[in-house]
Parts: C-alpha cells; structure tokens; sequence
C-alpha cells in the first residue's frame, strides 16, 4: 500500500500538472518547465536514498518523510502556486524517494530472493493496479466540480495514507513465511 499510494499521487500529478499550473495561470511553456522540474527532483533521491537505508534497520522515518515531501508540495499547489517551483521540487523528490524505497523494502523486509520476488510481484501489480485509476478519476473529479482543489485535497488525504503504510512498512522487520510472525 505504500508503493501503491505513492505510484496513485505521482501518476495523478504528471499526469494533471501542466493542467493544473495553466489554471493557477501559468502559460503552458512554463507549466512543462515546471513538469521537467518535478521530473528531475524525482531521480535525485536515489543517489542519496541507497546509503542512508543501508545504515538504519528501521526506515519508518525515511517513509514518513518522503510521504512528507510529496505533502508539502501537494498543499503548495494548492495554497500558494506562485511558488510552484518549489512545491515541484518537493513532490518530486518525495515521490522519487518513495519509489526508491517502496523498491528497497522488497528485499529488506523478505530472508530470501523468492520471497523478494514474491513481495514484489504483490506490491507492484498491487499498485499499479491501484495507480491507474488515478489520473482518469482526478480529470472527472476536475471536470465535476471546475477546480483542482477536490483533486488536491485528495493527494492530501494519501499522503496521510501513505505515512502510515510507510511507518508500518519500514519497521525492522522480516517476512519469513506466509502465516508466520515477522523475525524481528
């Protein structure tokens, strides 16, 4: 659900942002200067992501945080678009480090490479399954009320989620088998 909450927010925002920048009145040359930016803000994490997991056992944090990220930008869309370069930036790298994570927790939280390909095909079919519905359900959402505010308000509600699932997801522990306690 962590991966799942994090592929439905970015998808729903690259696929709406240049949208929602030329109604916060943007012109569309800058709204996709503005989408490029999130775009890049999204690899950066990963650089910085795989060293710092790999000292800490426990990366409830990291998750709260990347959920964090995501939010920020998110109510800043939203509440001051004039600084929309920013909030760019903050979605992006929330998102990149919540993919970059989500990925990691795969082998993390499993003792062995089936079980790691099991995790993921879960996780991933999972939540891509979920993501989808994203973007179709944010433009109805847009087209039904004429404002961007619903939608974003939306992300909001996930990036919450996402919190949760990613302090539940990145506690020290191990998947060992179906139907058994988690090693810790």
């Amino acid at each position: 659900m962590y991966m799942g909450t994090n592929s439905l927010m970015y998808y729903i925002t690259v696929s709406w942002l240049s949208s929602m920048l030329t109604a916060f009145g943007f012109s569309a040359a800058q709204a996709g200067t503005l989408q490029g930016l999130m775009q890049i803000a999204a690899v950066l994490p990963g650089f910085l992501l795989a060293p710092l997991v790999g000292r800490t056992k426990d990366q409830s944090g990291i998750a709260i945080a990347t959920a964090a990220l995501m939010a920020l930008g998110i109510a800043g869309f939203l509440l001051a678009p004039t600084w929309s370069a920013a909030w760019a930036m903050s979605f992006g790298a929330g998102s990149g480090a919540g993919l970059v994570l989500a990925l990691m927790f795969m082998s993390l939280r499993t003792d062995s490479a089936a079980r790691a390909a099991a995790l993921s095909g879960m996780s991933q079919s999972v939540g891509y399954f979920l993501a989808a519905f994203g973007p179709p359900l944010a433009g109805e959402t847009h087209d039904f009320f004429g404002s961007w505010t619903i939608p974003l308000v939306a992300c909001l509600v996930l990036a919450a989620a996402m919190a949760g699932f990613g302090a539940l997801a990145g506690r020290s522990r191990q998947i060992v088998s179906v139907g058994s306690e988690p090693a810790e």
